[in-house]
């Protein structure tokens, strides 16, 4: 999956853009709106971004599982290498610390992920904070030009806009 983001004047636009993504099949559980006003959600019939949509939380998973998995395989190795001698540590050891490691990054930085937001949305919060609205549309590689499409003639697109990633 990946997501599109549309940055849109009016809450007439945000409509239409909205009926002609669900026309194309997509869900009412792929399509987000970030707006200032919490009355525009209503009047537009999508869902609120959650927080997967807002936060920063899965590529801060992704990492600190990375990292952490890392860190564990490095305690690992030192703890053979630097075993005494009487003492053998099997590889158990090594897969043990390992799976610790990614598994404590994984959690510790998905909790500094939560409160961090998502940098696509930071990049139009100025606009948000002036009216506009953020469509947000979670789509397929297959149908991402077709969604693109949909939007652009449903909201008579200006030559120049562009969906941004």
């Amino acid at each position: 999956m990946k997501s599109l983001y549309f940055l849109l004047p009016t809450v007439e636009k945000a409509t239409k853009a909205v009926q002609a993504i669900k026309s194309k099949g997509v869900s009412d559980d792929y399509i987000a709106l970030v707006a200032n006003d919490k009355h525009v959600l209503d009047k537009v019939h999508v869902q609120e971004p959650d927080i997967l949509h807002n936060s920063d939380v899965i590529p801060a998973l992704e990492r600190g599982s990375l990292v952490g998995a890392g860190a564990g395989l490095l305690a690992g190795l030192a703890a053979v290498a630097l075993a005494p001698e009487g003492l053998v540590i099997a590889g158990g050891a090594m897969l043990g610390l390992t799976l610790f490691g990614g598994g404590f990054g994984a959690w510790a930085s998905s909790m500094i992920g939560v409160s961090v937001t998502k940098p696509e949305i930071e990049k139009f919060q100025q606009a948000i904070e002036k009216g506009e609205l953020l469509l947000i549309v979670d789509v397929t590689i297959e149908n991402e030009s077709e969604i693109k499409s949909a939007v652009k003639t449903a909201i008579n697109l200006v030559p120049n806009f562009e969906a941004a990633r």
